[in-house]
């Protein structure tokens, strides 16, 4: 949409990072960013600003590697990066959905299924080794050979 779509006038010049492969450039409303391998994709919004408090591209999630995806009524997005996914809803703000957690997650019908949408961040617990994150319905908790849920 050029500069009458989601991401406004570019702000910056192209960017490239050599040992990543990578191009980017500032815009406005958010960023374009990828490469011939992975394909160019926006980031914008909440799902952006979150992918910021992780590190962009340095950060757990690596770059995006899928376009931001809407629901049709507007009230939630996602987008897939190299390792992971960024997931909004309206209600529940925007968190990271990877790994073990977020398999058992697929297999639990994702938001709709029994636990609906993240509400909070992945979180370690180095004493027990264990990995959770928060859903509106519930939690799912993965150590060493068992991802399990318990509702609310």
């Amino acid at each position: 949409g050029y500069q009458s779509g989601v991401l406004g006038y570019p702000v910056g010049p192209e960017n490239y990072d050599a040992s990543k492969g990578v191009w980017w450039q500032a815009f406005q409303n958010g960023a374009l960013m990828g490469n011939g391998t992975s394909g160019f994709w926006e980031s914008t919004g909440p799902t952006r600003d979150r992918w910021a408090q992780l590190g962009y591209q340095s950060g757990v999630l690596g770059y995006p590697i899928g376009k931001l995806e809407t629901a049709p009524n507007g009230t939630a997005a996602w987008q897939q990066y190299q390792n992971g996914y960024l997931v909004w809803s309206q209600a529940t703000g925007a968190w990271e959905s990877k790994g073990s957690i977020r398999e058992r997650w697929a297999q639990l019908g994702y938001q709709s299924g029994v636990l609906g949408y993240p509400v909070g961040p992945e979180n370690y617990d180095a004493t027990t080794a264990t990995w959770s994150q928060k859903f509106e319905g519930g939690t799912i908790t993965h150590t060493a050979g068992s991802t399990t849920y318990q509702l609310n």
